[in-house]
């Protein structure tokens, strides 16, 4: 099968911040999927030859490799709309959709029906997805890449070979510093790596050895504050390849965006942490019962209380967090990696 595949190539479309998750997550597993032959069409080209000669290259891309699918990673506003209407004429075409719990009303709704399949991670943007007239939206969600699943192997066993209690990887903002501090006034310390926290950064080999070797890996899914810095940056602008502009002031959908940035939501932390062998507790967001059994494969929390009750809990038994570690990995390993997921929804699209 020949996929072209389009997605930011560096973070942020800045080669000093390294790769872009779309490169590590999707780009290196699809390259890695038997069968498949990926051609990369980068939006990082944008930067060199400008928007309308991309979208033009595009069309002259897809006619002459005459893709079975063309495979986007919606970013900003890289696609331009004509182009995608032409090339969904040519061959199947299928744009991932990353933020569909806050995003959709500003973001989503002006690309879904340009497709011939979106995909979404959230599961109440179906409905919507539905009403706009994008019948055949799949249902998909993040994973972990399928070759750190050989990576869980002479784990931690019976609360012997741990190097941390309880850590946290991710980038520090606002609501997760304060969750750390309501932990550690009861007794709770959190190890946190990423940017904004004391320790700081760090490699993708030295976050799967946390994970492999904390007792306790948490998941934070604190929403959005409604009225931080970023809040109001999503509200009033939005990005448009490597710069700002000013969003449409279309003040009801804007003001849903405001209020949606506060839904907690799904994120590939709890797969990554499985994957390699790490015990989760991860926020209670809607759906995440359809990927882990509560308390069995993955423990939810609901609140700070429930928190803290739960890290108390299971730190006093380890067997039992053990043996949910265990079953946690086997789920991830058979259900939820990349390839996976890629491959159930290229049977959706009749592809395979």
């Amino acid at each position: 099968m020949k996929i072209i595949y389009l997605a930011v190539q560096n973070d942020k479309y800045d080669p000093k911040r390294g790769k872009s998750y779309e490169e590590s997550a999707f780009a290196d597993n699809l390259r890695n999927m038997q069968g498949v032959e990926l051609i990369e069409y980068p939006y990082d080209k944008i930067l060199a030859v400008g928007k309308k000669a991309y979208n033009e290259g595009l069309e002259k891309l897809v006619e002459s490799e005459k893709p079975d699918l063309v495979f986007a990673v919606m970013y900003t506003d890289e696609l331009d709309l004509k182009t995608l209407d032409k090339i969904k004429t040519m061959t199947t075409t299928a744009g991932w959709f990353c933020d569909d719990h806050w995003r959709f009303d500003t973001y989503t709704k002006e690309y879904a029906t340009h497709f011939s399949y979106p995909i979404t991670t959230h599961v109440g943007a179906i409905e919507k997805y539905k009403k706009l007239g994008a019948a055949l939206v799949l249902l998909s969600q993040w994973a972990a890449s399928a070759k750190n699943i050989d990576e869980a192997v002479n784990l931690p066993k019976d609360d012997v070979g741990y190097k941390y209690s309880v850590s946290f990887v991710g980038q520090k903002n606002y609501y997760r510093g304060k969750w750390v501090e309501m932990l550690a006034a009861r007794g709770i310390i959190v190890e946190a790596y990423g940017a904004g926290w004391e320790r700081g950064r760090v490699s993708g080999a030295e976050m799967k050895d946390i994970f492999r070797t904390s007792r306790i890996n948490l998941n934070f899914t604190v929403p959005q504050s409604g009225f931080g810095i970023e809040s109001w940056g999503r509200l009033l602008l939005k990005r448009s390849v490597n710069r700002f502009v000013w969003n449409g002031w279309h003040f009801f959908a804007n003001i849903r965006q405001w209020w949606q940035q506060r839904i907690p939501q799904i994120k590939a932390r709890s797969f990554e942490i499985t994957a390699v062998g790490g015990f989760c507790i991860t926020g209670a967001v809607p759906g995440m019962e359809l990927y882990f059994k509560e308390n069995e494969e993955a423990v939810f929390y609901h609140s700070i209380d429930d928190l803290t009750q739960k890290i108390q809990y299971y730190l006093a038994h380890p067997k039992e967090r053990e043996a949910i570690r265990d079953l946690g990995h086997e789920r991830t390993k058979r259900e939820h990696t990349y390839d996976l997921r890629f491959k159930k929804l290229f049977e959706q699209m009749h592809l395979l």
